[in-house]
């Protein structure tokens, strides 16, 4: 629903465009700002950029489409932080070489449906703004009493235990797991293996037997940064361009369920 309300917004925006005749209020609709380089962000800036260039350009003839602007937007000095610095150059040449304007090292203070403003001040007008950069656990987590993340996850026990209150347990994006001195990354293959762990310590917990420790075990990283361009990275297996886009479909559309949504 989301994926397709944000299409639905951009083809308005250029129908507003098409018949803007202010070229600032028309660079204004123009700009387009995903926030977040990890895959969610570069994929939907690659997305976007497809979408604009190889589709919108078609129908919308008589438009300059130089006053279009595409920003990503990362916080950090790097874009998809898992992946190894050459896939990340890749993602980051291929990225611009789609006219999207990458950011690294800027962070987002506030955004109030026109003006994006960024950490030191500068502001970017702009009528779309993406987040891709991670979300706020349920405020409910707060009331718990147990220590919290800046994004308001409990740090959980290695059992996924909140602590204080071991007759409750915390996964996905309501958990923050500390493995190898670092949080898990928020991402469904994470929460899909804590899944199993806690169900299994609840199990266990009405047996009596000892309690599991969760370990994620890395099933590798992906992403798409357009058609027929993607990287991918699974232990010493690096794979980018034509072929890590085609895995990229397979393992996806392995994993989608049904016919209707595979239309």
């Amino acid at each position: 629903n989301e994926s397709v309300a944000i299409r639905n917004h951009i083809l308005n925006i250029f129908e507003q465009a098409s018949k803007e005749s202010d070229v600032q209020k028309r660079r204004e609709l123009l700009t387009f700002v995903c926030v977040g380089g990890g895959p969610t962000g570069v994929e939907e800036a690659g997305a976007i950029s497809e979408l604009i260039y190889s589709v919108m350009a078609k129908e919308y003839h008589h438009m300059d489409f130089s006053e279009v602007d595409v920003k990503l937007i990362e916080g950090t000095d790097r874009i998809l932080p898992m992946m190894p610095k050459s896939l990340r150059d890749e993602a980051l040449q291929v990225l611009r070489g789609k006219k999207v304007d990458v950011r690294l090292e800027t962070q987002v203070m506030n955004y109030d449906g026109s003006e994006l403003t960024f950490k030191g001040g500068s502001v970017v007008k702009t009528r779309t703004v993406i987040w891709a950069a991670g979300v706020k656990a349920v405020p409910v987590m707060a009331k718990l009493g147990a220590p919290l993340d800046r994004a308001g996850r409990v740090i959980v026990r290695k059992t996924l235990q909140v602590p204080g209150c071991s007759d409750v347990y915390a996964i996905g994006d309501s958990a923050c797991f500390m493995q190898d001195d670092r949080p898990l990354a928020t991402i469904a293959p994470v929460a899909t293996q804590q899944a199993e762990i806690c169900v299994q310590n609840i199990l266990h917990t009405i047996s009596g037997r000892p309690l599991q420790l969760f370990s994620y075990h890395d099933i590798g990283s992906m992403a798409t940064i357009g058609c027929g361009d993607a990287v991918m990275f699974r232990g010493i297996i690096k794979s980018k361009g034509f072929i890590a886009w085609m895995l990229w479909m397979v393992v996806h559309l392995m994993r989608l369920a049904g016919t209707r949504t595979n239309m």
